[in-house]
């Protein structure tokens, strides 16, 4: 499963943001960073983006 996160914070934020909206469980996940990248100008100023695979016995998969 794949989970995109985003913040203006940086890419540690990036990354607990993904993490975070990957359906809750007890089960132990894996988290992987599959991609990385920066938005910048406009009005936003600068937005940094990650992709986040996350898997384990009890996540569906996206393949």
């Amino acid at each position: 499963m794949l989970v995109e996160g985003q913040s203006m914070e940086g890419f540690e934020k990036a990354f607990d943001d993904a993490v975070t909206k990957a359906p809750g469980s007890t089960v132990p996940r894996r988290y992987e960073l599959r991609r990385v990248w920066v938005d910048q100008g406009g009005v936003v100023g600068r937005m940094y983006g990650c992709e986040v695979e996350v898997s384990g016995p009890d996540v569906p998969t996206d393949r």
